[in-house]
């Protein structure tokens, strides 16, 4: 049965801090929350938000969800979007490495919406209530705008600051036709480069020259716009291709190996990073559920 998240009280810890409408003070917005997980955790279960829209703005990484029976996957750059009591969990078995911010949004109140004019409440929920896509794209001024609007609420020293960062936020993304990011041949390049050399040690050296960009400016523009730096980004397609190789049959040490890592040791290491189990766990896991 499907709840309402217990853990929905402030917080603030190393990697996640959660702030309540008793500290944002602005109404119908319920919760804002910022999360960066530097390495895979437990997924959330089940559980609905009653009377809110959720929007979860993927910064890094990938996150995927569950609504019923559909699965959706959220990449860096897009929002994912709940409906009032809408029962959805986190993707199993695990939680990614991301950074990711979400808040929660009751158009139902009754005045004083977000504190905006009366003209301005009405057009913004209007386009609340009728919001049906699962997946949004969020353009980088739009990220940046949600990081400065919490960083400014979790400060607590200009409410007007902060609600205003937090209002074209959201004003960008409901209603900017430009939130889609452009495509950067240089970026297709190097992912291109990376899929076709993924069995192989891919240094940044090469993958620079590859796509004809000093190695300062790959770092810079990968990340901005991938979400993850190149190294983390070549990591994570490796695991992705390594659950095959170990669904296939071959063994740790051979995939490893295949994968170009240095060692089986070091290849469990950045397995259990992104997914949190060893590989031979995972490979255990996975044949257990073919099993007759």
């Amino acid at each position: 049965m499907a709840a309402n998240m217990p853990g929905e009280q402030p917080e603030r810890s190393k990697n996640r801090q959660v702030l309540t409408q008793e500290q944002l003070r602005a109404p119908g917005l319920r919760l804002f929350g910022h999360c960066t997980n530097p390495r895979a955790i437990q997924p959330l279960g089940v559980h609905q938000h009653e009377d809110c829209l959720e929007f979860v703005l993927v910064v890094k990484g990938e996150e995927s969800y569950f609504v019923g029976d559909q699965s959706v996957t959220v990449a860096s750059g897009q929002v994912f979007v709940t409906q009032f009591n809408e029962p959805h969990k986190s993707g199993e078995p695990f939680q990614g490495v991301s950074e990711y911010y979400w808040f929660q949004l009751n158009p139902f109140v009754e005045r004083d919406f977000l504190w905006l004019a009366p003209g301005q409440q009405k057009r913004v929920r209007q386009k609340l209530l009728h919001l049906h896509e699962r997946v949004l794209p969020a353009s980088r001024e739009c990220m940046e705008l949600a990081g400065r609007s919490f960083r400014a609420f979790l400060e607590q020293s200009d409410p007007l600051l902060a609600l205003g960062y937090f209002c074209a936020m959201l004003g960008c993304l409901l209603f900017s036709n430009a939130a889609a990011r452009c495509t950067d041949e240089g970026m297709e390049a190097a992912r291109r480069y990376i899929d076709a050399h993924l069995l192989e040690e891919i240094s940044l050296q090469e993958l620079s020259d590859a796509c004809g960009l000093s190695l300062s400016a790959l770092k810079h523009r990968f990340k901005e716009y991938t979400g993850r730096p190149p190294r983390d980004y070549i990591n994570y397609q490796k695991i992705g291709r390594a659950k095959e190789l170990l669904l296939q049959g071959q063994s740790v040490t051979q995939t490893a190996m295949a994968l170009g890592f240095a060692s089986s040791e070091y290849f469990s290491v950045v397995f259990k990073r992104y997914t949190n189990q060893s590989p031979a766990a995972f490979g255990r896991r996975e044949r257990g559920k073919t099993a007759p």
